[in-house]
């Protein structure tokens, strides 16, 4: 019996020394599990990965005292194995990378209409058209209304008796607004057709905060910037009655709000209520489906809401650096992409969304064209106006494209 005890002890040194299981499991800070996690002892490449679960099974032999944890979204983490079997939970943290930037002017820039100058005012995009306000041949008394194709193929034109901006709604129709007048621009069969003349200051008014049209009610936007107090309205039509206005936010706080910092709302302040001014701030809000998103850049943060403006969940900025991000969003109406703009080191870069994390997809860089104007992106394209070298003379209208394929990488 002893001689068996002896026997034993050896065998099971050996089987400690030869190899050893550690298992646990990866969340993240909110506790969901991550799957696709590489497990692996330090200086090793080899190991394993997470499951569905988050869970994994590492097996390695008695020389490995440190596990790292690696993962493309989450900071890479070092735990002693003794403190993994006292606690076999493993938490990441999110972060954010730098991705490097796309330079898309490395292959050359396409100019729409090269050999037509032209002075282009505005240009708008709309179901798969684009429409341009310009002035051809030098001709600054003579403003014309173009109809292109994507490529820039000119469809048909028309004369104004004065140039005008151009204003897509949410709906796709598209409006030339001029000094006193607008229009709206109606195509049928590649021709360009006015509606009735009606007062440009409709067109003003609503392009400041009109977002969306759902049914017969129109979705408008403010930012109170003071109170640190964002609102979103349904406007219902015809009647404009301020009781048909469904507040998409606390109405505690609209309350509060309207007074604004130096008041405290009472009988003696209320006297001065009448003098009380705010300055609402744009907020970029985009209605898809079943959901409203917003771009809170006061809050850092894109907020999700159903359709009768209940915020459901808020997802940080991470797809920039927020001293240098520019409060823009520019939507690609045909992809459904999401893109931003920060300007880092001199340059301007285009950074795609992704709207589920906040983080960034990819970026595009600027270079050459430092002074662009008036950014759209339809169909993984980019379009900007841009003065040419030789002046003032000409403003015409680029594209390039955001696709890395077609941007030297």
């Amino acid at each position: 019996m002893n001689k068996l005890f002896l026997i034993l002890i050896p065998f099971l040194f050996y089987l400690q020394a030869a190899g050893q299981t550690v298992t646990g499991i990866t969340v993240n800070t909110s506790g969901n599990p991550i799957q696709g996690v590489h497990v692996s002892c330090k200086g090793k490449s080899t190991g394993a990965i997470t499951d569905a679960s988050g869970k994994f099974n590492l097996s390695e032999n008695s020389n490995c005292n440190i596990i790292v944890f690696n993962h493309l979204n989450y900071k890479t983490k070092e735990i002693p194995l003794s403190e993994l079997r006292i606690n076999s939970t493993v938490i990441l943290q999110d972060t954010t990378y730098m991705i490097n930037p796309v330079d898309i002017y490395s292959k050359p820039v396409i100019a729409l209409l090269p050999d037509t100058p032209l002075f282009i005012n505005d240009y708008e995009i709309a179901n798969g058209h684009i429409y341009l306000c310009a002035f051809m041949n030098r001709q600054l008394g003579k403003p014309q209304l173009l109809l292109t194709d994507m490529n820039g193929k000119i469809m048909d034109s028309k004369s104004l008796e004065e140039t005008g901006d151009l204003y897509k709604d949410p709906d796709e129709s598209v409006y030339v607004c001029q000094k006193d007048y607008a229009f709206q621009l109606i195509t049928e069969n590649e021709k360009l057709y006015f509606s009735e003349a009606f007062e440009s200051k409709y067109v003003l008014n609503a392009r400041e905060h009109w977002t969306h049209s759902l049914g017969d009610s129109l979705i408008l936007r403010y930012y109170y910037y003071r109170n640190q107090g964002m609102s979103y309205f349904i406007r219902q039509l015809p009647n404009d009655s301020a009781s048909e206005w469904l507040v998409y936010v606390d109405e505690e706080a609209i309350d509060r709000m309207s007074w604004g910092g130096f008041f405290d709302g009472n009988e003696f302040d209320k006297r001065f209520e009448s003098q009380i001014v705010y300055k609402p701030v744009q907020v970029p809000v985009f209605f898809e489906e079943n959901r409203v998103l917003a771009f809170n850049f006061i809050s850092g943060n894109i907020e999700f809401l159903d359709s009768s403006g209940t915020l459901q969940k808020e997802v940080k900025m991470q797809y920039a650096d927020m001293n240098k991000i520019k409060p823009e969003i520019y939507y690609d109406s045909y992809t459904g992409k999401y893109y931003g703009r920060e300007i880092r080191a001199g340059l301007n870069r285009i950074v795609a969304i992704d709207i589920e994390t906040g983080k960034a997809l990819e970026s595009f860089s600027f270079k050459g064209y430092p002074f662009i104007e008036k950014l759209k992106i339809y169909n993984n394209v980019l379009y900007f106006l841009y003065k040419d070298y030789s002046g003032d003379e000409y403003k015409r209208l680029y594209k390039s494209p955001l696709i890395k394929k077609f941007s030297g990488n």
